[in-house]
């Protein structure tokens, strides 16, 4: 009976497990790591850019989630080197948003305090859609002059009249 040749690289065998687990996924794969002792495949994952690998969890960072599948809304970089947030799920979902216009790094979440505002980490104040849970309104202009309308456009169609300000006499 002739013994197979030592194999080139440590764990052979798991790497090749490994490989199969990833490759047979459909759409898209999740892999849960240690963050303080991760394997040698996830290190591997993380350290090549081809892998698209997104780390969540980082300390401070606020964690979103999306309002069509219930994903989470990561931070990413458009072609233009502009940011904004896409779903974990985006071959499946593809929800995007884009981020605070005041500082342009994070989404508002909803006041606690006053469940009519939201509030950026910036902290921009701005109304609550009326229609949807992570929507908040934006000033834009129309036919009819300015109004609020849902950054979920036209996802949702939530929006609210300005309110025209007396002038005193």
């Amino acid at each position: 009976m002739q013994r197979r040749p030592p194999e080139g690289f440590d764990h052979a065998e798991e790497r090749r497990l490994f490989y199969v687990a990833l490759t047979r996924a459909r759409k898209t794969v999740t892999v849960l790591a240690d963050r303080q002792k991760p394997s040698v495949f996830a290190r591997e994952l993380v350290d090549n850019p081809a892998y698209e690998t997104v780390i969540l969890g980082a300390p401070n960072i606020t964690e979103h989630k999306c309002g069509v599948c219930g994903g989470r809304m990561l931070a990413q970089t458009s072609k233009k080197g502009s940011l904004y947030f896409g779903c974990e799920h985006r071959r499946l979902c593809g929800e995007t948003q884009s981020p605070c216009s005041a500082c342009g790094t994070d989404l508002p979440v909803l006041n606690k305090a006053n469940a009519e505002q939201m509030v950026c980490s910036c902290g921009a104040e701005y109304p609550s859609c009326p229609e949807c849970a992570d929507g908040w309104l934006v000033e834009r202009k129309g036919r009819f002059g300015k109004f609020f309308s849902c950054v979920n456009y036209p996802r949702c169609m939530g929006k609210k009249r300005l309110k025209k300000k007396l002038a005193k006499a």
